[in-house]
Formats: structure tokens, sequence, C-alpha cells
């Protein structure tokens, strides 16, 4: 036999409830300091584009950058050709191994 059971928890809701209250009594901390961190992301982020936005003053680092960029691009594509071409082979010999079967049953028998 099932047995009655009651449900002691909380509702889901109950713990959101709560976190305002704290909220609330701390007097309005927790804002404060998303304010104070959304502003300093917001310096951050204009600092961050000033540096990008400013011409290069060396071509040899720009070119270096580049080559470096190029090589690790090719060495990438260069590794994702190796991987599938791993992959290709493990199916090929899924597929022949498959393929060089037999069945085990005998559809003759069914009719």
């Amino acid at each position: 036999k099932a047995r009655p059971t009651i449900n002691t928890r909380d509702p889901a809701h109950v713990d959101r409830i709560n976190k305002f209250k704290k909220c609330k009594a701390n007097g309005g901390q927790h804002r404060k300091k998303v304010k104070m961190l959304q502003e300093a992301n917001g310096k951050l982020v204009k600092h961050i584009t000033e540096i990008a936005c400013r011409p290069n003053k060396t071509v040899a680092a720009s070119r270096k950058l580049q080559t470096y960029m190029i090589h690790r691009k090719k060495l990438a594509d260069f590794t994702r050709k190796q991987k599938q071409m791993k992959l290709d082979r493990e199916n090929e010999l899924i597929a022949k191994r498959l393929l060089g079967r037999s069945s085990v049953y005998d559809k003759g028998k069914w009719k």
C-alpha cells in the first residue's frame, strides 16, 4: 500500500521573497553594488575601446601578429583535417565490419 505523505517544502517563490527581504533590510546595498560594478565595467570597456582604436605605431608588431594569426589558423585547419580523417577511417572500418557480416536470422522461416 502507498502511504500518504505531506509536502512540507516551501513553495519555489519563498527563496526569492527571502532574498528581497534581505536586500531591503540592507538598505539597498545590493543595488548600489550592482550600479558600482556597471559603472566600473563601462569605464573598462571605454578604456579598452580607446586602446583598440589607437593607430599602430609599429608596423612590424602588427605584421608579427598577422603572421602569428595566419600560422595559428593553418595549424587549426590542419588539426581539424586530421581529426576528420581519423573519424572517416573509423567510420569506414565500422562500415566494412557491418557489411561483411551476414544476418543471424533467416527471413525465409518468417514466411
